[in-house]
């Protein structure tokens, strides 16, 4: 996938995920200030887990025109990738990555793969 694509997915996924913390903060009030960390990962969380898991893209994907696929049959991937896709992308400095081996971490544990449908 074409490394322009994947900066814009982190660009546009970044605001969305800013904008769902900004909105959490007016829903759920100064509790959710007070347990900052946990919010910031759960959001995170929830957010590439929900919007990969149901619909194989996240806004920025939408955006884009790329979408999460198995990467041995392009199907749509299970839940048990999503997860582990998701949960790799906790892993602190996971970006570096794709510089040596122009692909993510996230997309090598799960065993998926971003493409441009036709």
């Amino acid at each position: 996938m074409n490394w322009i694509a994947r900066l814009l997915n982190f660009i546009i996924d970044s605001t969305a995920y800013f904008l769902l913390l900004v909105g959490s903060t007016f829903v759920f009030g100064a509790e959710v200030l007070q347990n900052q960390r946990y919010v910031l990962i759960l959001v995170y969380f929830l957010y590439y887990f929900v919007c990969e898991a149901l619909f194989q893209q996240t806004v920025g994907k939408k955006i884009t025109g790329t979408k999460v696929v198995d990467c041995h049959h392009h199907n749509k991937p299970s839940l048990v990738q999503i997860l582990i896709r998701t949960v790799s992308r906790i892993i602190p400095f996971y970006f570096i990555s794709y510089f040596m081996s122009g692909k993510g971490l996230h997309d090598h544990f799960s065993k998926t793969i971003l493409i441009k449908p036709n």
